[in-house]
């Protein structure tokens, strides 16, 4: 909610269909909660059909569930012609998909690379190309990617994960200029680190104690929640950002 003078302005995301894709989960879990509304039409899209029906039954507004493999990237028209068989139009894409990899250049895994680029990169890229034919999405829709701050900080032993991210960021940015000609607009949000369960996972494959402690110190705001950056993510689907385009919002929480 924003507050100007004594009025008190809610950012709403109403009477629009979106599509999220990596739903079941941390921050595009956290998406499809905080737009959930009578008034909108969510489709949720993750590997996981389970959790992806679990979070369907608790949601009110109307959904259609996508079980698809972001790795089959030649593919990814299938899931628009889902969408279009149910005479959907989209107002909206959040691409919360994302792997995490660490892997210093020195021992260099090309095929960690590959996979983390497909699926951070690759199919974003993919999907948006989608999203932009004028058979899958309204005038004046809006793509939100979920990039991070790491893209600029690139710490040691991140390069895959950091190149990926970077990637995302120059595609953003460009797709944002030439996506125009429809009104499209194309935005990242760029967060430091995030309670999701990646995060989680993350530190229980490394036991690396120190350098979680390390980072949620230089977090000087603390630790950011999923919630926190949905709320940037809904402010950038909404009519209160309708010129903004090409930006990439970063949370830094003081790092």
């Amino acid at each position: 909610m924003i507050r100007i003078g004594h009025v008190e302005r809610r950012v709403q995301v109403e009477n629009k269909t979106i599509l999220i894709v990596g739903a079941s989960s941390g921050i595009g879990k956290a998406c499809a909660e905080k737009l959930d509304s009578e008034n909108n039409r969510l489709v949720l899209l993750a590997r996981n059909r389970t959790k992806l029906n679990e979070l369907a039954e608790k949601i009110s507004c109307e959904t259609l569930v996508i079980s698809y493999d972001l790795a089959q990237v030649e593919n990814i028209k299938e899931v628009f012609d889902e969408i279009k068989e149910k005479h959907w139009k989209l107002d909206g894409m959040v691409y919360s998909a994302g792997v995490d990899a660490n892997c210093p250049f020195k021992v260099n895994s090309i095929r960690m690379l590959q996979q983390t680029m497909m699926i951070n990169c690759f199919s974003f890229f993919e999907m948006s190309k989608f999203f932009y034919s004028t058979q899958y999405s309204n005038k004046g829709a809006s793509i939100v990617a979920i990039s991070s701050i790491a893209s600029e900080i690139c710490m040691p032993g991140q390069g895959p994960y950091t190149a990926s991210k970077a990637a995302m960021n120059a595609g953003v940015k460009t797709m944002a200029k030439e996506f125009v000609r429809r009104k499209i607009r194309v935005n990242a949000v760029l967060p430091a680190g995030v309670l999701t369960p990646m995060a989680e996972k993350k530190a229980e494959v490394f036991c690396d104690i120190h350098t979680t402690e390390k980072a949620k110190s230089e977090q000087t705001l603390g630790e950011i929640s999923p919630e926190s950056v949905a709320d940037s993510v809904c402010f950038l689907l909404s009519e209160q950002a309708k010129f903004v385009t090409g930006e990439l919002l970063k949370i830094t929480s003081g790092i």
